[in-house]
């Protein structure tokens, strides 16, 4: 009855076109409601006529009203998959056909697919490849168990040449905590001599402090006799002119004659054996001024010829240059450098000098001094540091300009915020408004970041080029002569706030700003 029939054979039956039965391939649906296969119902349709009867129920529909019927197509893919999972439940898990309704015993191996008897006698399938699903399955199992094994002796391989690889970089891990212990020893008796040293010279001079200081002691203690022997004198002598001159006559020679027998005793300046260790010690400090530096020199030059591990580091390493880039070179990553401008015309603002601050009568050059210059004061002087700013800022664009090292003590060259500190001590770096590059004498550079970067460039400055870009908050500085990168800051925000040209001067340097 069809009460009792089962809900998935009505859905099957629901999916069969009543022309081709079988299931729907592209379904459509015409006037009266009825669903036929697009091709079914093209075909039943008169070319010439523009009207044709439905072959279920005889009504009249237009041949070109056939509209996609999408929930059947929805509907027939579904009722196909419940016929698929009957047969393979009842045929042993091999399937059935769904064009012939046969099992599955056949393997074409041309498509790669199950067949049935019917399909292998087809034109589809004559002149492929087939074979019976136990000998194409054993056939492949063959194929895979080949190439399984291979997979296996191929991992075994590179777990061999991992377990090699960790052996050797373990190896070089340990060979490099050996050289790092190495250096750290070496490093802490380099330091125990020096610390030793120094502690010999400051004893050598706290002992000439004090016997300068022990000098100066008998010396005021002489200098207070001989001053009272002159008071005692004149108080003498004070006494005897206001006496009558009959009182007064009496002894005058013999007080004259005193006064002219006591001869002043006065101290010695600096004994001469003083003298000479001051001057041994001139010596001494020369020497290891001397020394110090040629120490240095002859270590930076020997590791740039034979320290190949560098560009571990550095990325880039020229012939000519320690830890020195061409800027046309590929920097290291994440640095974005601004390309070099020309050169502007700069000048040092006079009214910014520290105290001790000379400027040169065109705003040019600036050195420090060994008395403090005779200016008006200004609000926007550097009162504790000698630093200078330049006379023009800046709050948009890309601005280069050029300061050249006339001499070459301690210095530094970079820029400020209009905002930075200059009544109180300040640090120079990025978070107090300055970024600057740093000569600490002995070719010793440094970018003064937080904390300080150390720049080991083997070979003095004479001219640097300080590059701007506002708007890229970027600070960089390049040897103008040799035409090379030195140092880029991390990339900031200046915050519209207008950027100055900044100068620092310490002992024995003088710079120039260029042309």
């Amino acid at each position: 009855m069809a009460a009792c029939e089962n809900p998935v054979q009505g859905l099957q039956k629901a999916a069969v076109c009543s022309i081709c039965l079988e299931y729907f391939k592209d379904p459509v649906s015409i006037e009266c409601g009825h669903n036929f296969c697009r091709a079914c119902i093209t075909q039943c349709c008169d070319e010439s006529r523009r009207h044709f009867c439905c072959p279920h129920c005889r009504r009249r529909a237009c041949k070109r009203d056939f509209r996609p019927n999408r929930e059947l197509a929805s509907m027939v893919e579904l009722a196909k998959r419940f016929k698929l999972q009957e047969e393979v439940e009842s045929g042993g898990g091999k399937g059935g056909c769904e064009k012939h309704q046969e099992p599955l015993k056949l393997f074409c191996d041309d498509d790669q697919s199950l067949i049935c008897v019917v399909c292998d006698r087809s034109k589809e399938h004559r002149s492929h490849t087939v074979l019976p699903l136990e000998e194409a399955a054993q056939d492949y199992k063959e194929q895979i168990q080949s190439q399984l094994q291979t997979r296996k002796q191929e991992r075994e391989r590179l777990q061999d040449l991992k377990q090699a690889s960790e052996r050797t970089v373990e190896e070089y891990l340990e060979n490099l905590d050996a050289k790092r212990k190495k250096m750290t020893s070496e490093f802490e008796l380099l330091h125990q001599f020096l610390e030793e040293m120094e502690q010999c010279l400051l004893d050598q001079l706290d002992e000439m402090e004090m016997e300068i200081r022990q000098g100066q002691k008998e010396s005021d203690i002489r200098f207070s006799e001989e001053i009272s022997v002159l008071e005692g004198q004149i108080k003498e002598m004070e006494e005897k002119c206001e006496q009558s001159a009959s009182e007064f006559l009496q002894n005058v020679k013999k007080i004259l004659n005193r006064s002219k027998k006591e001869e002043l005793h006065l101290p010695m300046e600096i004994s001469q054996d003083l003298k000479e260790k001051l001057s041994s010690f001139d010596k001494k400090n020369f020497s290891l001024e001397k020394y110090l530096k040629k120490f240095k020199d002859s270590l930076m030059s020997e590791l740039q010829e034979k320290d190949e591990a560098a560009s571990l580091t550095i990325g880039v390493q020229t012939d000519q240059e320690f830890l020195c880039w061409q800027k046309d070179e590929i920097l290291p990553n994440g640095v974005s450098t601004p390309n070099p401008q020309p050169v502007e015309n700069m000048t040092l603002d006079l009214a910014t000098a520290g105290p001790y601050v000379i400027v040169s009568d065109n705003g040019k050059s600036v050195t420090l001094g060994d008395t403090r210059q005779k200016r008006a004061k200004s609000r926007d002087q550097f009162n504790v540091y000698p630093c200078v700013l330049g006379s023009k800022g800046f709050s948009s664009g890309k601005h280069c300009w050029e300061v050249e090292v006339l001499e070459g003590g301690c210095w530094a060259v970079g820029v400020a915020r209009e905002s930075v500190k200059r009544k109180k001590k300040l640090n120079f770096r990025p978070e107090e408004g300055i970024w600057a590059l740093e000569h600490l004498g002995f070719n010793h550079y440094r970018a003064l970041t937080s904390p300080p970067t150390s720049l080991p460039l083997s070979k003095m400055h004479q001219k640097i080029q300080v590059c701007l870009d506002y708007e890229a908050g970027q600070v960089a500085f390049f040897d103008a002569e040799k035409d090379t990168w030195i140092f880029t800051f991390p990339s900031t925000s200046f915050g519209g706030e207008i950027i100055y040209p900044w100068l620092w001067v310490g002992l024995r340097s003088q710079l120039r700003l260029c042309p």
